[in-house]
């Protein structure tokens, strides 16, 4: 059976969880293992790994999301400004 490496620390937090959780590390491990290991679909898209983009993808991505963004601009009434202060979307949440 093949096996990996986890460093003590990590190995024992894991150990202290699945005490907690009544179960075995085995059990706790496995089910995250396998899902990783599946090629997991949110709204019909795979998910891939993240990977760091350089400036320059960055940059074209943010400047595509822009576009999409400006695109909008027609569909708010003239004059439109959204009130987006960390006051405006707390408002009235029971203070």
């Amino acid at each position: 059976m093949p096996t990996i490496t986890v460093s003590d620390d990590t190995y024992e937090r894991i150990t202290r969880r699945a005490a907690v959780l009544g179960t075995t590390v085995e059990a706790l491990v496995v089910p995250v293992l396998e899902q990783l290991g599946h090629a997991a679909a949110i709204n019909g898209h795979a998910v891939e790994t993240p990977r760091q983009l350089s400036s320059n993808e960055w940059k074209t991505n943010f400047d595509a999301w822009m576009a999409d963004v400006e695109a909008r601009a027609p569909l708010y009434p003239p004059g439109f400004e959204c009130d987006v202060s960390r006051e405006a979307m707390y408002e009235g949440c029971g203070e």
